[in-house]
């Protein structure tokens, strides 16, 4: 038997292997997610997880599960299950995701004394059909995430339309005092504000004039 033939055995006895496990997790594994169908795919990336390999098994047995997969990993793995979930779109396109993060505890048991340890986990949930739609983290067919750039420019229109507000409001200040000003001084009356001195140097000489004839007297 060739080396490569022994190496095909290999891969299919692996992919069996996993067909047991998932057809036992099924009932077992419990998803915090509401709406799944009571059969899909459940995909467990962990850190030296091959992404070929998961890939490969995961398009050809897509379609067994309902049009269902999850993707699911914690701590580290959540960027390689990300990516595995990226690709998997590309493969098959016009998915619905859900992406749905979560913090899990558990009990670690070291001696005597028992600690709890807290360990991010990610399920993004990848189907045919729209039914998480109304949930936090729904991602439709080909949304790239891309904010749309009308929103910012209508905040910029708001900033403009602030900013040409308060300069009229205080343009309009400006002219009520200037009208309060002429009408104290109609009514032979000294406005309370001060006005500012058109030539500060001849201000400064003729303080300086007349303390010398101050001096001088």
């Amino acid at each position: 038997m060739g080396r490569s033939r022994k190496k095909k055995l290999k891969d299919l006895q692996k992919f069996a292997k996993w067909d047991r496990e998932i057809a036992m997790e099924d009932n077992k594994k419990i998803i915090p997610i509401n709406n799944l169908p009571d059969k899909y795919l459940i995909m467990q990336v962990k850190y030296g997880t091959k992404i070929r390999k998961v890939l490969e098994y995961a398009i050809k047995n897509f379609s067994n599960f309902n049009d269902t997969i999850v993707w699911e990993a914690e701590g580290q793995a959540i960027g390689k299950a990300i990516t595995c979930a990226e690709i998997f779109k590309r493969k098959i396109p016009n998915m619905h995701q859900l992406n749905h993060l979560c913090n899990e505890t558990a009990e670690i048991d070291q001696s005597e004394n028992k600690k709890v340890s807290c360990t991010p986990h990610i399920y993004i949930v990848l189907c045919k059909s729209n039914v998480h739609s109304q949930k936090p983290g729904y991602q439709a067919p080909n949304d790239t995430g891309i904010f749309d750039s009308s929103e910012n420019d209508n905040s910029k229109n708001q900033n403009k339309d602030s900013n040409v507000t308060e300069s009229v409001a205080s343009e309009e200040k400006a002219e009520i005092m200037k009208s309060a000003a002429q009408e104290f001084t109609s009514m032979g009356l000294q406005s309370a504000l001060k006005r500012p001195n058109k030539n500060p140097c001849e201000a400064s000489a003729k303080k300086k004039k007349k303390k010398k004839s101050s001096d001088d007297s």
